[in-house]
């Protein structure tokens, strides 16, 4: 066999190669977007599907509104308690971000929440920077917002809630109880009944209880206080359960302006944002894997030249 002859048969099996590998390829795309779909079909998204749909939404809302978007969103699975803490609750770090942003945009602003509160601080901190800025504010209420979210939706002038979303009481909580709650407890009980570090915890709760309700009353937006101080002083009293919904209609009777219309680019955010938050362990370890590989390709690389 001459040579030409040889370089034609070597560049037939070169191409063949290539269109094999090429088919393999496609093969193998063809295999990813069907399990994707089959995926998608189940209501089951992966941490990088469920990224695109948030991200998605977001701009669309944004865009549409021409308003920027602040999410608080928290996942309240059963599993929350293995994952860090700002997947939960309000919390500094989130506080510290979102005031930061307030001011550097200008422009109208959009509180999406969904949320049952968090640190009381962090919450007022981020209440009080929301019915400071110099533009428009509306709160997005698609589910729940309690305890701080609802104090953050207070501050807002505008709240959009859903059918069926439920805002909550707001006074501030002392190790899981009211500031009414220890009163009684000190005024029904003799001091000898009551143990040291109960009766401390009381009095430290009894300081802070009267000054937190003026600091919530101060809070709300001006639209929501037309009525007067009274709902919003019953709600942070700590006579009513901290876990009793209030519903929309019921939001107005008290003088809140409740709007009950939600985008559905609102809701489809709230639910990308929820899946990502469950496939945050998984999407953690695919990482540290990758990064692992990664390492040991390179440690691989190197010994081979040693």
């Amino acid at each position: 066999m001459g040579f030409q002859e040889l370089t034609i048969l070597l560049a037939i099996l070169l191409v063949l190669g290539i269109s094999v590998l090429i088919f393999k390829v496609y093969q193998d795309r063809k295999a990813h977007r069907a399990r994707n779909k089959s995926t998608n079909q189940k209501g089951l998204r992966t941490y990088a599907q469920a990224e695109k749909d948030y991200e998605r939404a977001k701009t669309k809302l944004e865009r549409d509104n021409n308003i920027f978007v602040i999410d608080f969103v928290h996942d309240m699975s059963e599993r929350h308690r293995s994952r860090d803490i700002a997947h939960q609750h309000i919390e500094f770090e989130q506080a510290f971000r979102v005031i930061r942003e307030l001011r550097e945009v200008t422009g109208p602003v959009a509180i999406v929440l969904h949320t049952f509160g968090g640190y009381s601080l962090a919450s007022e901190m981020i209440a009080s920077a929301i019915k400071a800025h110099r533009n428009s504010t509306v709160a997005y209420v698609p589910y729940v917002a309690f305890s701080g979210g609802t104090v953050i939706a207070l501050a807002s002038r505008k709240i959009n809630m859903g059918k069926n979303a439920a805002l909550g009481p707001i006074d501030t909580q002392f190790y899981g109880f009211s500031g009414a709650l220890y009163d009684q407890l000190v005024k029904g009980k003799s001091p000898d009944a009551i143990s040291d570090e109960v009766f401390l915890l009381a009095l430290e709760a009894r300081l802070g209880w009267k000054d937190s309700i003026e600091r919530a009353i101060e809070l709300v937006h001006g639209v929501h206080r037309r009525s007067g101080d009274d709902s919003i002083r019953n709600l942070a009293t700590g006579l009513i359960p901290h876990d009793q919904r209030i519903l929309p209609h019921r939001a107005k009777e008290l003088g809140f302006q409740i709007h009950e219309e939600c985008p559905e680019e609102v809701y489809e955010l709230v639910d990308a944002k929820l899946q990502m938050l469950k496939n945050a362990d998984r999407e953690a370890k695919r990482i540290e894997k990758q990064q692992e590989a990664k390492h040991s390709s390179l440690w691989n690389f190197a010994n081979f030249f040693e």
